[in-house]
């Protein structure tokens, strides 16, 4: 899911964008599943980083928190969220923003 878009200057002729995007892992689980959950959610992260899509590369994967745990605690339910951060850089030849 898409959350975010920020726009920073790359140099005096671009601009860069960084696109952030959520990916959410649910499940009903166990307390010893934790820490295997917690790890594909990291492993989502890492698989992404490096890699090209549709123009931008992801650059940045964080988890905060990794996990939720009053959902677990509530319904049982492992709800963990790695955000992903891909920027992209648009050139405006001819043209100095600063």
């Amino acid at each position: 899911m898409p959350t975010g878009i920020e726009d920073e200057l790359s140099t005096r002729d671009s601009i860069g964008a960084l696109y952030k995007v959520s990916v959410g892992v649910l499940k009903k689980t166990t307390e010893d599943e934790l820490p295997h959950l917690t790890g594909v959610v990291r492993g989502i992260g890492r698989h992404f980083l490096g890699k090209h899509l549709a123009g931008c590369s992801c650059v940045k994967a964080s988890y905060d928190p990794i996990y939720s745990p009053e959902q677990f605690r509530e319904k049982r339910q492992f709800t963990g969220v790695a955000v992903l951060s891909f920027r992209t850089v648009e050139r405006h030849e001819g043209e100095t923003l600063v």
